[in-house]
């Protein structure tokens, strides 16, 4: 890659084409989660509700009236009623001026939450529908993380790459290794963020990168069915940050009523605006 495109590729938004084309070490996910698909070719988004979709903040930079939905089989555009970030996220970039474009540890304080909620105009029935467990999961448990890949390069047909990959909830000291931006501030963000290991600390387990911002980190119930726990946020590395490379840790907004913020709630009070 030549310098003037390697320039580029660090002021691009969210940094996604110059990224790997998919969730590092991931699957393709084919028809597996029908609720989950990309928002304008950016990031990724699940549905929670008859016309209600969460991703994460800073996918969003500026308010909508419409967005892009797409996924296997959809290739839509809907009709925003209403979107709203976190209270805690909106103070933070009050205070910092944040653009939308930044992930959570570049401009990073404790506790915030990264995290939005849209309400659309009318029902998209073609579009499957994920609950949420508003109940804390416990360390140990088996998740699986979800997100388009990276890329805003949609296949022919209007078939995003979504692609997936199962591990386990870890406990937020694996935030604690050298050259992470969260050493020494992980008990904090482990109460707004579910942790799960990367590449770089297990070959076996998947790595976020840019594009699976906003995809849902999901867990079964006890009819085996897949509830959202959590959405992609940020990540630590063992060096410098670098958008698209292999992660060491991977943080996934905690969307329980036990998380920092009480972010469940939040969302519930959402619900009919």
């Amino acid at each position: 890659m030549n310098k003037t495109i390697l320039t580029a590729c660090f002021f691009l938004y969210s940094h996604l084409l110059c990224a790997r084309p998919n969730l590092i070490n991931g699957l393709p996910a084919g028809n597996m989660f029908p609720s989950v698909g990309m928002i304008n070719n950016q990031c990724t988004i699940t549905k929670i509700g008859p016309r209600q979709f969460i991703t994460a903040a800073h996918c969003i930079s500026r308010p909508m009236k419409t967005f892009g939905f797409t996924n296997f089989q959809n290739s839509v555009t809907l009709k925003v009623k209403s979107g709203f970030s976190h209270p805690s996220w909106i103070k933070d970039c009050t205070a910092k001026r944040c653009d939308g474009t930044e992930v959570g540890s570049s401009r990073m304080t404790p506790g915030r939450s990264d995290v939005y909620f849209i309400t659309v105009e009318n029902d998209s029935p073609t579009i499957a529908i994920t609950q949420i467990n508003f109940k804390a999961i416990d360390i140990g448990t088996e998740v699986a993380m979800v997100g388009a890949g990276c890329t805003r390069q949609v296949e022919p047909g209007g078939r995003a790459k979504m692609r997936y990959g199962i591990t386990k909830l870890v406990s937020a000291d694996h935030l604690n290794h050298t050259h992470s931006l969260y050493k020494d501030i992980a008990e904090i963000s482990g109460k707004s963020n579910w942790v799960t290991v990367g590449y770089r600390f297990d070959k076996s387990a998947m790595s976020l990168c840019p594009g699976d911002s906003g995809g849902p980190l999901m867990t079964k119930n006890t009819q085996g069915i897949w509830e959202i726990i959590g959405i992609a946020a940020d990540y630590t590395f063992d060096g410098k940050y670098r958008d698209g490379d292999e992660s060491v840790t991977n943080l996934h907004t905690r969307l329980d009523d036990q998380s920092l913020s009480n972010v469940g709630a939040w969302i519930r009070s959402n619900w009919d605006q």
